[in-house]
């Protein structure tokens, strides 16, 4: 999580520069878009699985009577991983870089 953390100050600095600052919705979407089918989503959960924090879907609830499940979130984009929670740190840990 690292890696995202450290691409993703860099963008947000980079925007900064150009004058475009990001809202916290925007924030979030862009971390989300980083780890959006990465590997790096798979480690995230067992993390979170590991310290009691997330609860993977496909347990949740059984569709095995649903033929037309195709459509069926696979989780993997990220939304459900990375949260609300997860950018109050993020910008209190970089508050001296993102002068929040």
């Amino acid at each position: 999580m690292l890696k995202v953390e450290l691409l993703l100050l860099e963008m947000l600095l980079h925007l900064s520069d150009m004058n475009a600052p990001v809202t916290c919705r925007e924030g979030l979407e862009l971390a989300r878009s980083i780890v959006r089918g990465s590997p790096m989503i798979n480690e995230i959960k067992l993390w979170k699985v590991k310290h009691l924090m997330y609860i993977p879907q496909d347990n949740a609830s059984d569709n095995s009577d649903d033929e037309n499940n195709d459509d069926a979130d696979d989780g993997d984009d990220g939304d459900d991983v990375i949260g609300k929670a997860w950018w109050r740190g993020f910008c209190w840990h970089h508050r001296n870089q993102l002068s929040i």
